[in-house]
């Protein structure tokens, strides 16, 4: 991202031009990514520490230049955050961001600029879980017959059925939800779940769809990534390293080192 672009954007919004010789917008052009563009930019605090605000057309980012120590990013895509809300003084207010389960309250904002800075946001979060599921059909393809499928005990949860038109694998991406058709001998690779991982290329496969040996209605996804997996399923957490594979079944929530997914019948 050219920085005289990523000026020119910051200048286009509320307040932004004010905040044009801080050291955190010198290091947005590391920062953004080549398809962001800036929306609405406040300073202030967070955790006691000054930075930028930013809400760019992908997510939310709050940067923290130091001068001994760096840059600091934390980033809220907008599928993870849930809600955010605001509140003004006399002179300062402060935004509060609701997102995977946890918040952030960034203080000390110029009170006239948050509920703006809000509102973008708030249309953002309506966009995305709006936006329709795209279902992607994979290629088939024989899997191992080496492969081994764990049980999991029929009291825990109940497996899906091996038929293709039955069971969907929903990806909750930064950049949108979308489906994935899972059926036996299916093979995901990188680019069907987007990793942000450099030892992860496009076409590295990443997962294969495999019938259990001993029964074969029901179908197991096998880890064949580098990085490790973990599965929930009626609140408990397993650990799905690579080589292993977890059951498929209704409302498994997996956590593919970073993107999250979850199981649809």
């Amino acid at each position: 991202m050219d920085y005289a672009d990523i000026v020119r954007q910051i200048q286009a919004t509320p307040g932004g031009s004010s905040l044009i010789a801080l050291r955190e917008i010198k290091a947005l052009p590391g920062i953004l990514w080549d398809d962001e563009i800036v929306e609405r930019i406040v300073s202030g605090t967070y955790l006691d520490r000054f930075g930028v605000l930013v809400a760019t057309n992908k997510r939310v980012i709050f940067v923290d230049k130091g001068l001994i120590y760096g840059v600091r990013v934390e980033d809220f895509p907008y599928s993870n955050i849930t809600s955010i809300r605001y509140k003004v003084g006399l002179i300062m207010g402060e935004i509060t961001i609701f997102a995977s389960g946890n918040s952030a309250e960034i203080k000390m904002i110029h009170k006239n600029l948050v509920q703006n800075f809000c509102e973008n946001v708030r249309a953002k979060i309506s966009n995305v879980q709006q936006k329709p599921p795209i279902a992607i059909n994979l290629q088939n393809i024989q899997p191992s017959p080496n492969s081994i499928i764990p049980q999991i005990p029929p009291t825990v949860i109940q497996p899906l059925n091996s038929s293709p038109d039955s069971t969907k694998l929903m990806i909750y991406h930064p950049s949108g939800h979308y489906f994935l058709l899972l059926s036996k001998g299916v093979t995901i690779a990188g680019r069907h779940i987007n990793y942000q991982n450099s030892n992860i290329l496009d076409n590295d496969i990443i997962a294969t769809i495999i019938e259990n040996p001993n029964n074969p209605s029901i179908l197991g996804m096998r880890n064949d990534s580098p990085v490790n997996w973990s599965a929930i399923l009626s609140n408990k957490t397993l650990d799905i390293p690579p080589g292993k594979t977890i059951t498929i079944a209704k409302s498994v929530k997996l956590n593919f080192g970073g993107i999250l997914g979850e199981i649809f019948p």
